[in-house]
């Protein structure tokens, strides 16, 4: 990927972003500035970035209103699309962003005189958990267990279907940990408080997990702007890169470490039976649709948790993209873990209780 040339262009690459306002969105943005390039930014309200973000331009805009995209496009070298409903009540919300968005993105790139790369933030839910006991391979024909994993999953057959007028690429991280992030090395916990003796989880967490620290997914995002192959027809796995740490966690030796950095003997980690876990379920989502929030967690989900195996193979991202994953779980639960425990003393102080 180069950067467009004309009059009294930087050199600089120029990046369009949307889900900038996320989790690993607005890391995203820091790496991006690091680099030196640009980044314009596809938000629904503005008021939403964190003070001082490091962006060219901001497109206040709603990007399931597919007029609004060609403008948004506008220039961009490469659309890092990363926008995604990730908690929903029904099925419909998942495919109309997760998949519809995505299909409109290709179609808005490809009426573009230059056409941009388009780089997919998938997940390792479109894929589905690994079987027949080793970790999931890029090229193994995807068997998503969850809604969410379906709608991931039809994003990425939006940019096959797109493969001869768009060049696209794929890129699926593991669990995505972090600061800001939770305890988000260990799925499906219910609220956490900040000095916990005992967590619970919406169902029985699974037995081995691939996780991967954001700043690697952002690595991993930015190779495959630059250096990803373009995904094509009958050639699966070409141009899907999955991200993470390098290693295959069991999820005993996650919690062992986890009791270590909390001083505790012993850190409790226990999964809520099925009924119940139901139940709560059903409870998190009427209780977001009076909040009008997403919900903590919501049944089709559970589905993901359920599965005992989530660990993934990087090989292609390893040969095509160069990526050697600079954070260890190791180095970086220490951070995450003092992230966690500032914000939910900070709510618990406010008189907030747990942070939901």
């Amino acid at each position: 990927m180069r950067a467009r040339g004309g009059p009294g262009h930087t050199g600089r690459v120029r990046y369009l972003v949307t889900g900038a306002t996320g989790f690993v969105g607005r890391r995203l943005l820091s790496h991006i500035a690091a680099r030196g390039d640009e980044a314009v930014v596809v938000v629904r309200d503005r008021r939403r970035l964190p003070p001082g973000v490091p962006v060219t331009r901001v497109v206040e805009t709603d990007l399931t209103d597919p007029r609004a995209l060609p403008e948004a496009i506008g220039a961009a070298d490469c659309v890092l699309h990363l926008a995604a409903v990730t908690r929903a009540s029904h099925p419909a919300d998942y495919l109309a962003v997760n998949a519809g968005v995505t299909r409109a993105l290709c179609a808005a790139a490809a009426a573009l005189p230059r056409t941009p790369r388009v780089v997919y933030c998938s997940s390792l839910a479109a894929a589905g958990p690994a079987t027949a006991g080793r970790p999931r391979a890029e090229g193994d024909r995807p068997a998503p267990v969850s809604w969410y994993g379906r709608s991931k999953l039809g994003g990425e057959r939006a940019l096959l279907a797109a493969a001869d007028r768009v060049p696209g690429v794929i890129v699926r991280p593991a669990f995505v940990y972090g600061p800001g992030a939770g305890l988000g090395f260990l799925p499906g916990l219910i609220a956490p408080p900040a000095d916990p003796a005992v967590l619970l989880a919406w169902a029985p967490v699974p037995r081995r997990l691939s996780v991967v620290h954001v700043d690697d997914v952002c690595a991993a995002l930015l190779a495959a702007a630059k250096h990803g192959r373009p995904v094509r027809p009958g050639r699966p796995g070409e141009g899907v890169y999955q991200v993470t740490d390098g290693e295959e966690h069991p999820v005993e030796d996650v919690r062992a470490a986890l009791a270590r950095l909390l001083g505790r003997r012993r850190l409790w980690l226990h999964g809520l039976p099925r009924p119940l876990g139901v139940a709560a379920t059903r409870a998190a989502e009427a209780l977001a649709r009076v909040r009008h929030r997403s919900p903590a967690m919501t049944r089709d989900r559970l589905a993901d948790l359920r599965c005992p195996d989530w660990t993934c193979s990087i090989d292609n991202a390893v040969r095509d993209l160069g990526y050697a994953p600079a954070v260890t779980l190791a180095a970086g639960m220490p951070a995450t873990v003092a992230a966690h425990r500032s914000r939910s003393r900070s709510y618990e102080q406010a008189g907030g209780g747990i942070p939901l």
